[in-house]
């Protein structure tokens, strides 16, 4: 693995490239992202963002995401491809073949998952990727901006969960501070991300909260997305973010499980935990990852069967 000073110089020494979000994006891939793309082209790299991925209004809202493409509009390869908030080949999508294009793959990255799919790897397991990208950003001698300060504030507050998250630490809220005195604006991100939903997104959240099931002495909460949920209300999957973090606040509960159908029989897992359980472990289950009070796997199956494989995951790494 690569010393971020030496990611940094081997990144400057580029004359272009693109950076890669991972699928489903989030507040955290897409700021490291538009964080470091506004910084490498004011370096003079000729710079986009590939993402296969349809970008959440409330990401769109606030970030400056006009470079970003999807996989069919790119129609050739650069000098250095870069990979942020990435823990696997899989979680580019169909940009895999695009980023394996290039003779200089990076990935910067803070789940301690991560499959090391490149020899230029960074990783670090901060509570956000974008403060990764921070201290690259520090070690470019880049002149921060307003939008590259609200991009990796946006981050932070996306994976911290408005610094609420177990994960949130010193470093988090420094950074976060720093940004701030470089102009970013709290009141504005924490809306888009926190306060801001449809009346259709409403009506789901408290349709899938009322169907809510409890297991093991009530430790496990699982709520559950069906497609025909999604059809109902007109959303698309990324309006279901955030969900899995309810259950966790109900006296009790250990671990909060939120499945999202994605296809018949297969379903998206996010999994958050309280201190003495680790999501991670839970997820590794079922061969996905990410961090200890944060992960996520796929599981494909009937659904009661799939409820049957959670609750033994989480009754073996419950303690």
């Amino acid at each position: 693995m690569k010393t971020l000073k030496e990611i940094a110089n081997e990144i400057l020494a580029l004359k272009s490239a693109y950076v890669f979000c991972h699928v489903r994006p989030d507040g955290d891939t897409v700021g490291s992202a538009v964080a470091l793309t506004l910084a490498l082209r004011q370096k003079g790299i000729e710079c986009d963002v590939v993402c296969d991925g349809n970008l959440p209004e409330k990401i769109t809202s606030v970030l400056d995401t006009s470079f970003f493409l999807k996989p069919a509009e790119v129609k050739n390869a650069r000098e250095g491809h870069i990979a942020v908030d990435v823990a696997s080949e899989h979680l580019l999508g169909h940009a895999w073949g695009i980023y394996t294009a290039s003779s200089k793959c990076f990935c910067i990255d803070h789940h301690p998952s991560n499959s090391r799919f490149t020899s230029l790897l960074y990783l670090d397991p901060l509570p956000a990727n974008t403060l990764i990208i921070y201290s690259l950003l520090k070690l470019m001698n880049v002149e921060f901006s307003v939008s590259m300060a609200e991009a990796i504030l946006f981050g932070i507050l996306t994976d911290t969960g408005n610094f609420m998250h177990n994960s949130t630490n010193a470093i988090a809220l420094n950074i976060a501070s720093d940004m701030l005195n470089c102009g970013a604006s709290l009141q504005k991100l924490t809306n888009a991300i926190f306060k801001s939903q449809s009346k259709e997104r409403s009506k789901l959240y408290i349709e899938v909260l009322n169907r809510m099931r409890f297991y093991l002495d009530n430790k496990l909460a699982i709520i559950t997305v069906k497609m025909e949920d999604l059809q109902k209300y007109g959303l698309a999957e990324d309006c279901t973010e955030g969900f899995v973090d309810y259950p966790l606040t109900i006296a009790g509960v250990e671990v909060a499980v939120s499945l999202l159908q994605t296809k018949t029989n297969l379903y998206r897992v996010s999994i958050r935990t309280r201190e003495r359980v680790n999501a991670n472990a839970i997820a590794d289950e079922f061969g996905g990852g990410g961090h200890r009070f944060a992960s996520g796997c796929v599981i494909l199956g009937i659904y009661e069967e799939v409820i049957e494989k959670i609750v033994r995951a989480v009754d073996i790494n419950i303690y």
